[in-house]
């Protein structure tokens, strides 16, 4: 949901100096060794102070958290070219959170975006937003959950207590410079957590109010419909194992915004869940690219334990 309180800006520290991310550099690219320039990955530190995220390399053997962007990102692409000519340059890199919230009988929950948001219109991602002034990331988390779909829940609900962080993502609109030049930047924390008992889809569908200011539709995704959406790599071969054909055909009882703003129940059809970023702004339906990222993490450290 739009913030309404002071955003929280990015802050990129080494051993002399703490300053402000440019809105114009790779984040990324900054933190990797020159050996590793290229690599779509890194592994960073990340601190939540106030009105900043803090990030730096992580200190001797300390395990870090994963921070990732898309081979076409960009901010990455501009880097070496004309990114100095951006005209938004000065407003800094902005910090989001968004919550993957599994469900006790194996569920994970996605909305749609409202078609007529300026930024990542009619996309599929897990609901969040920005991250504002004091806030943790899972304070964030859980407020935009609320707000965007009217769950709230509290970290009595989630097993272990509270939600976890599973990767940082580098999140830049439009997605691809084919699509125009950059007019947002965010470094987005990608958030887990799974429903203690009695919390399952059936409980958490019928909490379910979504805002039609922000939400189109949401639905409640299994381990098969999850395996897909990751299979179909950004520009990649997707896995021969999956019968794509097949789950292009599938249908997915979920909740929909109609256009008098009433939240209905529909079947939503899972083809357009399946495509890949492309050239062209009209690929509403799809799973965002920081989305599918999410949930490549999510299947890694679930040990492939959704239903």
């Amino acid at each position: 949901m739009a913030s309404n309180g002071p955003r929280v800006l990015l802050y990129l520290k080494n051993s002399s100096s703490l300053a402000t991310a440019d809105f114009t550099e790779c984040i990324v690219q900054h933190f990797q060794d020159k050996a590793a320039k290229g690599n779509l990955s890194t592994q960073i530190s990340a601190e939540l102070n106030g009105n900043r995220l803090i990030l730096s390399k992580p200190a001797g053997n300390t395990a870090g958290i994963k921070l990732k962007h898309p081979e076409f990102c960009p901010i990455y692409h501009l880097a070496s070219n004309n990114a100095k000519s951006l005209p938004v340059k000065s407003c800094g890199v902005h910090v989001g959170a968004a919550v993957i919230l599994q469900t006790s009988d194996g569920k994970v929950l996605l909305t749609r975006r409202a078609n007529h948001l300026h930024t990542f219109p009619g996309i599929w991602v897990p609901p969040g937003g920005h991250v504002e002034e004091n806030e943790t990331f899972i304070d964030a988390g859980l407020r935009e959950l609320y707000e965007e779909t009217g769950v709230k829940i509290s970290s009595s609900d989630i097993e272990g207590g509270q939600l976890r962080v599973l990767a940082l993502w580098e999140s830049v609109y439009p997605p691809k410079l084919s699509l125009g030049q950059p007019v947002r930047h965010h470094i987005v924390a990608y958030l887990y957590g799974v429903m203690t008992p009695g919390h399952d889809s059936a409980w958490l569908r019928s909490d379910i109010k979504m805002d039609p200011e922000e939400v189109g539709a949401c639905a409640l995704f299994d381990k098969e419909h999850i395996e897909a959406i990751v299979s179909v790599k950004e520009g990649g071969t997707p896995r021969s194992d999956l019968d794509l054909d097949r789950l292009k055909g599938l249908s997915i009882s979920g909740l929909l915004i109609n256009e008098n703003k009433e939240q209905v129940e529909s079947v939503l059809p899972f083809a357009p869940l399946l495509q890949p970023a492309g050239d062209s702004v009209d690929q509403m339906g799809r799973v965002s690219t920081g989305t599918k990222f999410a949930l490549e993490e999510l299947l890694a450290i679930n040990g492939l334990g959704l239903k």
